[in-house]
């Protein structure tokens, strides 16, 4: 899935809203303070990877992140818009499961969706012009979220393995089945900062760890000093 980030100067920051829209079809960005974290999970942590170690502290320069995944209505203007060609093949579908699925595309994934659902089924340079898309139409600077700034704002001032405890919880994320994603809604809140970032799907982001890796990513507004 793909959510879009937007760095923001330090020197403003004071000036701008807590939240805002560039358009009318762009999505909703929140302004992400400055500040520093523990990236990274300890190597005690139940169902902790190899790569989310060794743990280590990281700045990050304030940004502005969307509240949401990026919709199939947010994308399919920008597929207009372009004419963006519609590939089939993904990596994962509700037909195939984990087994690539060469009919699946973000217009048929393999189960229900409506324009308020996230777009998943599309690539990382998919994302990315999707992105550059945004920036030549607001004169700003959208690109998609780096892994630090991902965990940041995910965290939201936590270091446990979820910002709302240690377990997984439906009452906080959409995950699993029955839906395999689900319209963004008001959920329990545990920070500021957004609101499906543990839920919905996999996401890219700026720097890929492994390729050919294909729901879409978080979008940033980057507000630069």
């Amino acid at each position: 899935m793909l959510m879009l980030a937007v760095l923001i100067p330090s020197r403003s920051i004071a000036d701008q809203p807590n939240s805002f829209r560039d358009c009318a079809d762009c999505p909703e960005m929140l302004v992400v303070p400055a500040g520093s974290f523990t990236m990274g999970s300890p190597d005690d942590e139940p169902g902790q990877f190899v790569a989310e170690g060794p743990l280590r502290r990281v700045s990050i320069r304030p940004f502005a992140v969307g509240k949401f995944d990026v919709t199939r209505r947010q994308w399919a203007a920008f597929v207009s818009a372009t004419n963006r060609e519609t590939r089939g093949s993904c990596f994962w579908t509700g037909r195939s499961g984990s087994k690539p699925d060469p009919a699946g595309s973000w217009r048929d994934v393999g189960f229900p969706q409506d324009d308020d659902h996230p777009v998943v089924c599309v690539t990382w340079n998919d994302a990315r012009d999707y992105a550059r898309w945004l920036s030549q139409r607001t004169g700003r600077g959208y690109r998609l979220l780096t892994e630090s700034e991902w965990e940041y704002a995910a965290r939201a001032g936590t270091a446990t393995p979820y910002p709302w405890g240690s377990t997984a919880a439906h009452e906080y994320a959409n995950y699993g089945r029955p839906r395999l994603s689900a319209p963004f809604r008001p959920m329990r809140s545990v920070s500021t900062t957004c609101t499906a970032m543990s839920c919905n799907g996999c996401r890219i982001v700026l720097h890929l760890r492994m390729p050919g890796y294909q729901p879409m990513a978080l979008l940033t507004r980057l507000w630069l000093t």
